[in-house]
């Protein structure tokens, strides 16, 4: 069928090649948690009262002393997302005949693309300087980059875990970076004990070494204009951001340095126009309601331009 996303054929089943995008990590850097409706709040205790050391000798008949937490309630709200894609009639009728759901394989592809939008926003918020406490972040110079055979990641990022509020928990990369890390002299020479500077350590070496889960972005994304081919690149830039992860953290309890508000789940319908084409068309929906937030900037460090 002419201009149809599929050939029909009566006798051979339909086979489909389609690429697909590389893991993707926005859930696991900032994990979803459910609120209870679109706008919600959220309180930001003052940080010196758990830390205040108050006298808590009591006399005979004395009152026990009192303290007082204070804090900051906010309020946000969730942000709708979402795509659509027209089906004509006439696709739907083929489609059948070669054992091809047009309807499922157009609710895939659409949840694919709010995926990358939101691996985008998380990955613009993680790896952006602006979202960390001016004591938190740095610069790398050139000599101290991952690729520099002067460099010590090792130093350099043992040294930065003890900084923040939180020890962070979790190192998030993009694979570059990554390479770049498995492939350092310093490390080498830690993982083969000074004898040797060749190949690769494994992940799991790095991650034992220091004591945090690695993170590893690899979608990419077309960054050519429109009309023009194709271009795809890295979505994560050549950063490592140190951050603290509460799994447990909601926005109204747990320390952690961010999360991902979800209203409801996500959402996948169909509805009829009759208005498209000689037979109508079916459009399909996808979309949810999410708000990216950092809660506690001060539980993470930032290096920036680490290759």
């Amino acid at each position: 069928m002419a201009n149809a996303p599929f050939k029909t054929d009566p006798v051979r089943t339909a086979i489909t090649l389609a690429y697909q995008n590389r893991a993707m990590i926005a859930d696991m850097v900032l994990p979803r948690v459910p609120v209870s409706s679109e706008e919600f709040k959220w309180t930001s205790y003052n940080k010196a009262d758990r830390f205040n050391i108050p006298d808590t000798t009591i006399d005979r008949k004395g009152r026990l002393n009192q303290v007082e937490f204070g804090g900051t309630e906010l309020a946000s709200i969730t942000a709708d997302y979402g795509l659509e894609d027209v089906i004509p009639q006439k696709d739907i009728d083929a489609a059948a005949s070669v054992s091809f759901d047009p309807l499922g394989n157009a609710t895939e592809l659409l949840t694919e693309l709010i995926m990358l939008e939101r691996e985008q926003r998380v990955a613009g918020i993680v790896h952006a300087a602006a979202t960390y406490d001016a004591a938190l972040k740095e610069v790398v110079a050139s000599a101290d980059k991952w690729t520099a055979s002067t460099s010590r990641p090792i130093d350099a990022i043992t040294d930065a875990l003890e900084m923040p509020f939180m020890r962070p928990n979790i190192l998030v990369i993009n694979s570059a970076s990554l390479l770049a890390l498995r492939r350092n002299e310093q490390v080498l020479q830690s993982y083969h004990g000074n004898v040797s500077t060749e190949g690769m350590v494994p992940v799991a070496y790095l991650q034992d070494l220091l004591e945090m889960e690695i993170l590893v972005g690899r979608a990419r994304y077309n960054s050519a204009n429109k009309g023009q081919s194709l271009t795809l690149t890295e979505l994560w830039g050549g950063h490592a951001a140190l951050l603290y992860k509460n799994p447990s953290a909601m926005p109204n309890k747990g320390l952690t340095f961010g999360l991902t508000a979800q209203f409801g789940g996500r959402i996948a319908r169909s509805k009829r126009d009759d208005d498209i084409g000689l037979r109508g068309a079916t459009v399909q929906q996808v979309g949810e309601s999410v708000k990216e937030l950092v809660l506690a900037n001060d539980t993470a460090y930032f290096m920036e331009g680490v290759i």
